[in-house]
């Protein structure tokens, strides 16, 4: 397993099997990529449901931190 943090994000990726990243932030799971072709990256949420697919695993990757953007200024919940 490998591990990919972006910069300017807080969303932390796991390449947890060849084609398969699932995303968190501060340990809670946001969703995964599945990388079906080159050209085919299938996101789903943390309930596996299908959100959207996408052509690249960085635009997979960003619509799924985007859709589990942390709210600016609310306190960090331990």
């Amino acid at each position: 397993m490998s591990t990919i943090s972006p910069p300017n994000t807080d969303v932390v990726w796991a390449q947890v099997e060849d084609g398969f990243y699932v995303g968190s932030r501060r340990g809670e799971f946001l969703g995964y990529v599945d990388v079906e072709t080159e050209t085919r990256h299938v996101v789903c949420n943390m309930y596996s449901q299908h959100v959207g697919e996408f052509t690249s695993l960085a635009e997979a990757m960003h619509a799924l931190e985007a859709m589990n953007r942390s709210e600016e200024g609310a306190p960090d919940v331990a």
